[in-house]
């Protein structure tokens, strides 16, 4: 079931526990009862590339993101810096990460996501018509994006380091990790204003 703006738990409670509801992508994070559907043993996905981060602190399962196909690994990792609780860590990549996530939705999917991939030798840029390749202005913005984005191995450090000295989440209870992370989300909200 794909949950959008202004759908309430209420609504979408009823529908997703039936046999046939395997889980849930939220196109807004918020919209979701996400501790809810937990409990209903529902998987809670995250529809809307940007709200990424504030999906996995409240307690989000995953994704299904158009610009995962970028960089997998920061996604990864964020998903799993947060269920450790390294919240600031799991920021910090993520913000590495908004840049390219805005710069691929400016011209219509997935020619931008093509133009990356294809500069990163995965694949062709070639698109069937009614799409086309990207300008040449975005091109360069998103491969001078793709520079900035942390190396695989520093990502991979993240991880390292984090599961070295993690504070194991299942140690407290499932309502104190929910007020951590409301509370480090309306503190992170308050710091970076969008």
């Amino acid at each position: 079931m794909r949950i959008a703006e202004g759908i309430d738990c209420t609504v979408t409670e009823p529908v997703i526990s039936r046999p046939q509801g395997a889980g849930a992508v939220d196109t807004r994070t918020m919209c979701l009862g996400i501790r809810k559907l937990d409990r209903l043993k529902i998987n809670a996905l995250c529809g809307e590339d940007i709200a990424f981060f504030d999906h996995c602190l409240l307690g989000g399962s995953g994704a299904i993101s158009a610009s995962a196909h970028i960089r997998p690994d920061i996604f990864v990792a964020v998903m799993a810096l947060t269920k450790l609780g390294h919240h600031d860590e799991a920021a910090m990549l993520f913000a590495s990460l908004k840049p390219m996530i805005r710069l691929l939705f400016q011209e219509p999917n997935p020619s931008p996501i093509k133009q990356v991939l294809s500069s990163l030798g995965v694949c062709a840029n070639e698109l069937r018509l009614p799409m086309t390749p990207v300008s040449e202005v975005l091109a360069k913005r998103l491969g001078l994006a793709l520079a900035r984005l942390p190396s695989i191995e520093d990502v991979a450090a993240h991880l390292a380091r984090s599961r070295t000295d993690a504070r194991l989440p299942h140690v407290d209870s499932p309502k104190r990790q929910e007020n951590s992370c409301a509370r480090y989300l309306l503190q992170y909200r308050q710091a970076h204003p969008q």
